[in-house]
């Protein structure tokens, strides 16, 4: 099975196209941090997991080999991410450690040093199908379940980015006085959210 899954050709191609989207994404993330506020930086992150893993999300009802891929890669990474911020903070290595916090300001950063933006964002995204997949005991998800599979990127790669954008361009009534989330941007949240998935929902009804 595991021969199967890895030299499968949808499986290789998704691998190439997640691994050149990486190489050039983060390269240019980092060499453009100072155009952009850390806020419009972190968006940047939530479009690129959404542009990485949409793709492979559309498949995972017809094809049990990216399916299985997918959610391999998601835990299989988000494993070596946690493994990898371990070792930054035991051992401080100089380049490692200004990689990590070159995309990072000082509230993201813990008491202890840990930087753990990036696995929550990650793990967001990986919750949804993993649980998916336990529950159908590896099989291919229905609609109703692939939907439920999106829910993670699509919250970040679309209701968070659009809440912040329109937020921060129109957003004048606040939740609270002290702080900076605005009704305006909930509300493009949600709205947003639900063309995403009216538009999904439409395209996975005869799956």
């Amino acid at each position: 099975m595991t021969i199967q899954v890895v030299f499968n050709p949808d499986v290789v191609a998704y691998f190439i196209y997640m691994a050149l989207a990486l190489g050039i994404a983060l390269p240019w993330l980092y060499h453009n941090t100072h155009k952009y506020s850390k806020c419009t930086h972190r968006k940047l992150f939530h479009i690129l997991a959404f542009c990485l893993f949409t793709p492979l999300l559309t498949q995972v009802h017809a094809n049990r080999a990216v399916y299985r891929f997918t959610v391999f890669a998601f835990n299989a990474v988000s494993v070596l991410l946690i493994m990898i911020e371990q070792a930054r903070v035991e051992f401080k290595h100089p380049a490692v450690d200004h990689f990590f916090k070159h995309f990072s300001d000082e509230r993201e950063i813990t008491a202890d040093g840990y930087i753990v933006t990036h696995l929550y964002l990650l793990m967001g995204c990986a919750m949804p199908l993993t649980m998916s997949f336990i529950l159908f005991d590896g099989g291919l998800l229905n609609s109703e379940f692939m939907t439920i599979s999106f829910c993670g990127v699509a919250f970040l790669g679309v209701g968070d980015v659009s809440a912040a954008l329109y937020g921060r361009a129109f957003g004048r009534a606040k939740w609270f006085s002290n702080g900076k989330k605005t009704r305006e941007g909930t509300m493009a949240c949600v709205l947003s959210l639900g063309v995403f998935y009216a538009v999904l929902t439409h395209l996975t009804a005869s799956y």
